[in-house]
C-alpha cells in the first residue's frame, strides 16, 4: 500500500492511465470494477459499515488495494509508461 502522499498520487495517476489505456483489455477493466462493486454491495465486510467512518474507510482501503494490485500487474504486463503510447523496456528505456 502507498505510504506517502506522492505514492498515493502515483496510484491515482496510474489508475487513470489503466482505465484510459487501449492496451488494457476491456474485460480486465470491467472485472476490476465488478470486484469493487461486489465488495461494496455484499453484506460481509472486514469492518462493518455500522461503525461510522471506520466502516467506510475499510471499504475505501479494500478498493484501493484491488486497484493497486490490478494497476501494478497491468504496468508489468502491458508496459504502461508515463504516456500511454510510450513503451518502457525492461531496462527502463523508452521506445
Amino acid at each position: 500500500m502507498p505510504t506517502s502522499a506522492r505514492e498515493w498520487w502515483r496510484l491515482v495517476r496510474n489508475t487513470v492511465r489503466f482505465y484510459r489505456s487501449e492496451r488494457v483489455s476491456g474485460s480486465l477493466k470491467f472485472g476490476v470494477l465488478a470486484v469493487c462493486a461486489a465488495y461494496l454491495l455484499l453484506p460481509t465486510d472486514f469492518i462493518t459499515d455500522l461503525i461510522p467512518g471506520l466502516g467506510q474507510l475499510d471499504d475505501l482501503a479494500i478498493i484501493a488495494l484491488i486497484h493497486l494490485m490490478a494497476v501494478s500487474w497491468s504496468e508489468r504486463r502491458y508496459a504502461l509508461g508515463e504516456a500511454d503510447h510510450t513503451l518502457i523496456d525492461a531496462d527502463g528505456s523508452a521506445r
